[in-house]
């Protein structure tokens, strides 16, 4: 059994609970990595493959914006808290962040596949933790991405849906952008004259798709 298994997990807030039997198997599958300042745990569009819980040191969660010009840190883990809980329990593919070492840590990595066989995965601990990425990534978005970026973004998902987007009024858009209707009228206008759209009575066409997506790029 591996040389942590006496302290960790069993003694951290995820794992409290857990029976005997679950705590062995759990413990015995995870394993000891040293990481330095500066290394990245994991990466943004990385495989969600383990939830690695921090025995010491610091690591940093750290969205990064378009281009990586500018970054928002979601959180802080330090010793006895865990990284990685609602992609692992919300059933996600991939990571949307980075997770990036603040001071030299000594992490335990378990398999995905065995924390959620060693938890009571329901299907509302799925629904919360799928909720809570969901707001992580809303966060991040609003923080990182101009209003002309999201809206830019915006557009392209409707009108993947159907070529003509029936435009909701003005407030309704600036709620579902994070801005104020003034905003949303004036980079209509400006996405209008520099021909990226085409707009007739609230229905609106995709008329440069490549010119859009540099602008929701950033």
């Amino acid at each position: 059994m591996p040389e942590f298994a006496a302290s960790l997990p069993l003694a951290w807030p995820l794992f409290e609970g857990l029976g005997e039997r679950e705590g062995a198997a759990l413990c015995a599958s995870g394993v000891v990595r040293l990481a330095r300042r500066g290394e990245a745990l994991f990466a943004e569009g990385d495989l969600v493959t383990h939830l690695y819980g921090v025995e010491s040191g610091s690591i940093k969660i750290v969205k990064f914006g378009p281009n990586g010009r500018r970054e928002l840190t979601l959180r802080v883990a330090g010793g006895g808290e865990t990284i990685g809980n609602a992609e692992v329990l919300g059933g996600a593919e991939r990571f949307e962040w980075s997770a990036v070492v603040l001071e030299d840590a000594r992490v335990v990595a378990f398999p995905s596949d065995a924390v959620r066989s060693c938890l009571d995965v329901t299907p509302a601990v799925k629904l919360l933790a799928r909720r809570e990425l969901e707001l992580a990534r809303q966060t991040a978005y609003l923080v990182l991405y101009d209003v002309g970026a999201r809206l830019a973004v915006h557009l392209l998902r409707e009108t993947r849906v159907s070529a003509v987007y029936k435009l909701p009024a003005n407030s309704e858009l600036a709620a579902l952008l994070g801005t104020v209707p003034e905003l949303v009228s004036r980079k209509l206008g400006e996405f209008y004259r520099s021909g990226l759209i085409g707009l007739a009575k609230r229905e609106l066409r995709v008329l440069d798709e490549a010119g859009l997506r540099r602008v929701a790029e950033g």
